[in-house]
């Protein structure tokens, strides 16, 4: 129970006795009056309309959250003072609270009672009453300042967080156009304005930490609101730590002017390297049991500032701050959206906290963006900016490139990424082995410039798939030198067991390193290309553009356009083999191609030509003067080749005792050796120690005195056997 002042307010010169007012409910858009309660459980019914009680003490009234309501304030004329349509119930104590912000009752927090229109509120509200104006997801706050509405800030409020729009039967919840309605909805959604000092030199810390326990002390117990947080225009100093475990807090800010130092806009503000300026994390309710409310918090349209070290006339290195955010086994739905981190060293650590939802971050860092582990749900993270925001001195952009992981994954199950852009820093992504590996990693557009690694891969068994990867290795000292070490690709051996990376790139452009543009020192490991355009690589010279150990493969679906890089071939000495398809020429009008063909176990692959043409042949041709060469199991069985003078020759090379040459098909088959012209069979030498006819057991060679001879089983010298005939 609560008990107020019965003095009448002003409100445009309207004398207003705060004991003759009463609060009625109606269904949404209707005049039907719906039940209301004196507790949370809705056992206890209180009259419809509601006033105060003979001792001036208004009693606490609970609403169904699930409904939607018309909710009119009238004197005790029935003259309408406030009419709110739709009203989404509230839980601060009630609905009390609600209209202590209006101006008829005292309250040290201010809510925005929302109205159709200004005119509405200023006919009704006390000078200082804060008011909000809702159309569709946007939401304009006001404050009744000398019979006069001062705009403290007009900002969308994120859809998937958007006060629910209801049907005219007041139904079920219809969402925002083309939104999902999420299920952390069920709860109420109101929103506050937060009221702490905005100076940039008193803590505000605990203001915020105050507003969020004065709410969690106001709820019944599994009543989780989702708070909307209007923080107005102003610089907010963090110096102590802020925990959010009782409800979900997404704070919205006015915006921002993007520049190197604080301008106009919200912003955060954090000096003490000591604390974690605001931590979501699970609610214990007993030893054993937790529960999760927090679910739907997040930061939109503000901007956050941390102090370092300016002074560059020596070594730099930033204040080793901790992450701004951290959420803790919050188990997800945490947003981010359209914020701005300015001489930040660390951003946002999310553990045990799935789908995590960032869409426009902008800054510049000097530790990491975001590390995610545990997230065994789901993580969005798109349109991320990382540049010189601050400073593009040499020796903040030296220690970045030295230092800076923009993102570090441990256990990330299926995150999407896209339009990531990072410049100067160690890794665009580095995948660590935290509580498991990164998995079906999916990415769209994400270039790292300026940096060392591409994709840092250390865990074992990462998998992905990635649209575009463009990445350039040049050092921001020595513009045009690649990175020492520098790889668009590594993956590096370590003491862990398991499978190397398997991912797919469809798009890999690589500019300016040593050596390789991907290396990869860990077994079983696939990595599949698309599309590969890679310049400049190999500067330090004798390299590939593929350093793979054995057991690993790069396979390229085309072979890969290398320029300006030297004598570079696409696999580096003592690597393993890549893999490459064969490229097929196709000129204009063409209907004849060739096709290679897979088999089931036990039969051949083939290669063969197919098309229009009844009879089509296949060419196999070679360069200058190289050889045509057909192997089986490892060795060259027959070589054909054209030499200087014109001939042509064949060479078949024999397997354990002889070369054979079989004719197959009919019973009886004939072989023909058909020279042309005046040509015959020749066989060069024809003595008995070297090449000369055999038939069947007989061997015929010709002696030193030009004999032919024959014996029936191999001679043992030049006059074994016996003359063939008579001889001249």
């Amino acid at each position: 129970m609560h008990s107020y002042s019965s003095s009448s307010v002003c409100n445009d010169g309207i004398e207003v006795d705060a004991n003759n007012l009463s609060i009625l409910f109606y269904r949404m858009g209707t005049s039907e009056l719906q039940s209301v309660y004196a507790d949370s459980a809705k056992d206890v019914t209180l009259p419809n309309p509601v006033g105060p009680e003979s001792t001036g003490e208004w009693p606490s009234i609970f609403l169904d959250v699930s409904k939607m309501y018309r909710v009119v304030l009238q004197d005790g004329h029935g003259t309408t003072l406030i009419e709110a349509d739709p009203y989404l119930p509230g839980v601060v104590d009630g609905l009390v609270a609600e209209f202590q912000t209006a101006g008829f009752l005292n309250t040290a927090r201010a809510i925005a009672m929302p109205f159709a229109d200004v005119a509405s509120a200023l006919d009704v509200l006390a000078d200082g009453a804060y008011f909000s104006v809702i159309t569709g997801c946007h939401r304009a706050v006001y404050r009744k300042n000398d019979c006069k509405a001062e705009l403290l800030y007009s900002c969308p409020v994120p859809a998937e967080l958007a006060s629910w729009v209801m049907d005219a039967a007041g139904g079920k919840s219809s969402g925002t156009a083309g939104v999902e309605t999420k299920s952390f909805l069920s709860a109420p959604v109101f929103t506050v304005i937060l009221d702490a000092p905005a100076n940039g030199m008193v803590d505000a810390g605990p203001d915020i930490q105050e507003l969020h326990d004065t709410i969690a002390a106001e709820i019944a117990a599994g009543d989780y609101p989702t708070v909307i947080v209007q923080v107005p225009q102003g610089v907010y100093l963090i110096d102590s730590p802020v925990v959010i475990d009782k409800c979900a807090m997404l704070f919205v800010g006015t915006g921002f002017n993007v520049g190197p130092d604080i301008k106009s806009g919200t912003w955060f503000k954090v000096t003490d390297p000591n604390i974690t300026p605001f931590t979501f994390k699970r609610l214990q309710v007993s030893p054993d049991v937790y529960d999760y409310p927090v679910r739907g918090s997040g930061f939109s349209n503000v901007a956050f500032f941390q102090e370092h070290n300016e002074d560059l006339s020596g070594t730099w290195s930033p204040t080793n701050y901790p992450h701004i955010i951290k959420c803790d086994n919050m188990l997800g739905e945490f947003f981010i959206e359209n914020v701005y981190a300015l001489r930040c060293n660390q951003f946002l650590n999310s553990v045990s906290s799935g789908r995590l939802r960032v869409n426009g971050l902008y800054g510049q860092f000097f530790k990491n963006i975001v590390t995610i582990d545990d997230s065994q749900d789901v993580p969005h993270i798109v349109g991320v900016h990382a540049w010189t925001y601050w400073s593009n001195h040499n020796k903040i952009m030296s220690y970045q490139q030295e230092s800076t992981d923009f993102f570090i994954f441990g256990r990330v199950d299926t995150p999407f990424v896209d339009r990531i852009f990072c410049l100067g820093g160690r890794s665009l992504f580095h995948f660590k082995t935290g509580s498991g590996s990164t998995s079906k990693f999916t990415a769209g557009s994400i270039v790292a410039d300026f940096c060392q690694y591409g994709l840092w891969i250390e865990s074992n068994g990462f998998t992905g798939d990635i649209a575009a990867l463009n990445s350039q290795h040049e050092s921001v000292t020595d513009h045009g030198v690649p990175l020492a070490g520098a790889y668009s690709v590594y993956a590096p051996a370590n003491s862990d067991s398991g499978n190397g990376p398997r991912f797919s790139i469809a798009g890999h452009h690589v500019q300016a390193v040593p050596g390789a543009a991907i290396k990869v020192e860990k077994a079983n490991g696939v990595v599949d290309i698309g599309r590969a355009y890679y310049e400049r690589l190999n500067q330090s010279g004798g390299s590939g553009a593929t350093d793979v150990v054995t057991g690993s493969v790069v396979r390229f679906a085309i072979p890969p356009t290398i320029d300006n890089s030297g004598s570079c071939p696409l696999v580096s000495t003592g690597s393993a083999a890549a893999e490459q398809s064969i490229m097929q020429k196709v000129p204009a009008q063409a209907v004849n191609y060739l096709q290679a063909s897979a088999a089931i176990a036990g039969a051949p692959a083939s290669l063969q030509p197919i098309g229009t043409d009844t009879d089509i042949g296949v060419d196999v041709a070679t360069k200058g003067g190289g050889l045509v060469r057909l192997r089986a199991n490892g060795n060259t069985v027959a070589r054909f080749g054209h030499i200087a003078n014109g001939d042509t020759s064949l060479l078949v090379r024999k397997g354990v005792s002889y070369v054979e040459i079989k004719a197959e098909g009919a019973t009886n088959g004939d072989m023909v050796i058909s020279p042309t012209g005046a040509g015959c069979v020749w066989i060069p030498n024809g003595g008995w120690n070297t090449q000369h006819l055999r038939l069947g057991a007989y061997h015929m060679w010709v002696d030193t005195s030009g004999k032919l001879r024959i014996k029936n089983s191999a001679p043992t010298s030049s006059t074994d056997g016996a003359v063939v005939g008579t001889q001249s």
